[in-house]
């Protein structure tokens, strides 16, 4: 028997923007299939994520970037007074001091807002890149969501109508660009305070050197993580480990609103229990042909030799996933990357 279908409810947003807050069909309201829906794939492109935030992430990247260019110009002009230089300064972009940390929002759609709407804390919060009203047949997708809703199933990238059928009571909320800019920004100003060293992942991701702190690097973390939340009002997570793939993996660990340090003596412990669908590289088609050997975790796939990695799933993907089985990642920081290929796509 088909659930009745909850009244929406809609909160205008104070600020004056195109924020709204609309209480969704339940889980068992019956969503058209997608073929029944008229202009199926033009609609798809017009509110795709992709679409709307792709674009907007490499601008905020891209700000990010030619901000801390700027304070590494500035630096080695004369100095800034509001960033300490290191007592050996690095030479090269690429160079790496074998202390990486790894530094991720939390939520971040969602948790700007809950910070600008408390009330929304502990419910099942969607987010979506339009303001569409339609929930029911929306083709919108997902582009943040909610700790609560994870626990039933939602996932980023997941169609909308898709995510309402698993949610008691979703709240569905638009993107709010200018808000998560300004965030954005504040979180890299923050950052730049105690290292130069960074490379933006996202609009709020990063990698830091912090082989300047030495032994202080987790208070250093630690420091940062409150001073993020004490000017943007957002929790963060952080993994520090001595290369970029284990520090990702170690804020796995920490979330959410934690830090995790994993130590060179515990990398075999720390991977031998994790899918392998844990490890960056790996999706559902590898994970199928890793599942064909009888691989499933980190454990497994460790004992297979690197030829026939290379053999079953190609030679850059089986070199790849043989090194990241043993922990290792020997890319550096590419400190420019987002700046050079803002510039080679202009």
């Amino acid at each position: 028997m088909q659930q009745q279908q909850q009244p929406a409810h809609v909160a205008d947003d104070e600020s004056g923007g195109s924020s709204k807050h609309v209480l969704a069909p339940s889980h068992g309201t019956a969503v058209a299939p997608a073929e029944k829906i008229p202009n199926f794939v033009k609609q798809y492109y017009e509110t795709s994520t992709f679409s709307h935030l792709s674009t907007w992430r490499l601008q905020i990247q891209k700000a990010a970037a030619d901000m801390i260019h700027a304070k590494r110009k500035l630096l080695l002009a004369g100095g800034d007074p509001c960033v300490a230089a290191p007592a050996n300064p690095p030479h090269s972009a690429e160079s790496e001091s074998g202390l990486i940390a790894h530094i991720d929002l939390d939520c971040f759609y969602v948790s700007v807002a809950i910070r600008d709407d408390p009330s929304l804390a502990g419910r099942c919060v969607i987010v979506c890149p339009t303001s569409n009203s339609k929930l029911d047949n929306s083709t919108s997708e997902v582009a943040s969501c909610s700790y609560e809703a994870r626990q039933f199933g939602v996932k980023s990238r997941m169609f909308i109508r898709d995510a309402l059928r698993l949610c008691p009571e979703p709240v569905v909320i638009p993107c709010t660009y200018d808000k998560y800019a300004a965030a954005s920004l504040k979180f890299f100003q923050v950052l730049l305070q105690y290292t130069l060293r960074i490379q933006p992942l996202s609009a709020d991701e990063a990698f830091l050197d912090l082989g300047e702190h030495g032994d202080q690097a987790e208070e250093v973390v630690r420091q940062i993580r409150a001073d993020v939340l004490r000017e943007i009002g957002c929790p963060c997570s952080a993994g520090i480990a001595h290369n970029r793939f284990l520090a990702r993996l170690a804020t796995k660990r920490a979330k959410p609103n934690g830090q995790y340090r994993l130590l060179p003596e515990l990398v075999r412990d720390f991977l031998d229990p994790l899918s392998v669908r844990d490890l960056p590289g790996v999706g559902e088609s590898t994970a199928k042909k890793l599942d064909a050997l009888g691989v499933s975790n980190v454990q497994q796939l460790v004992l297979l030799p690197e030829a026939r990695l290379q053999r079953e799933l190609g030679l850059k993907l089986g070199s790849m996933l043989y090194n990241r089985a043993r922990g290792i990642d020997s890319a550096a920081l590419t400190l420019d990357h987002v700046r050079h290929v803002l510039r080679e796509s202009e």
